[in-house]
């Protein structure tokens, strides 16, 4: 399964390079395209090109199990706060991301924009949620570039995770 979740990885423009080694603030927008499958609110981390939230093809930690079994996001973001490399950590407040066309009319949201800080040291983006119709799995995108000067749009794979 992919197409997920549509992310851009920032907003108009941007870590303009002069600038890169001061702490910018980007927009990241995450919208749910996927047909008839909502997903738990969006956590997206910056951070360094060698802090990883996780390795396709690798068993999944018990915090990222947390958050494809029971929708449990907060064990994730606690493991994060404390590790070497990552910058930023914000979680969706607008609750469950439904698709686009709410084909049961719940009047949730289909996308929210985050605000998250980048810098030269410190540009990557990751991005984990639950589709909410399934058990161990996740929507995910793990250590997407953030660009220079432009916007750019990245669609996450859901992944399970091998409990």
């Amino acid at each position: 399964m992919t197409g997920l979740v549509k992310i851009p990885a920032v907003g108009v423009v941007g870590i303009p390079e002069p600038n890169a080694a001061k702490p910018q603030m980007r927009e990241a927008t995450a919208t749910n395209i996927a047909p008839g499958q909502p997903i738990t609110p969006p956590l997206l981390v910056t951070h360094s090109k060698d802090a990883i939230l996780f390795t396709v093809g690798e068993k999944a930690s018990d915090e990222l199990q947390q958050l494809a079994e029971n929708q449990n996001a907060s064990l994730l973001i606690e493991k994060l706060e404390g590790k070497s490399g990552v910058m930023d950590i914000v979680k969706g407040s607008v609750g469950h991301l439904v698709p686009a066309n709410d084909p049961v009319n719940t009047d949730l949201q289909y996308s929210e924009t985050l605000t998250v800080s980048a810098d030269g040291e410190n540009r990557h983006l990751s991005f984990a949620s639950m589709p909410v119709c399934t058990n161990h799995r996740i929507a995910g995108i793990d250590s997407v570039k953030i660009p220079f000067y432009k916007e750019k749009t990245t669609h996450a794979k859901a992944y399970d995770v091998r409990t």
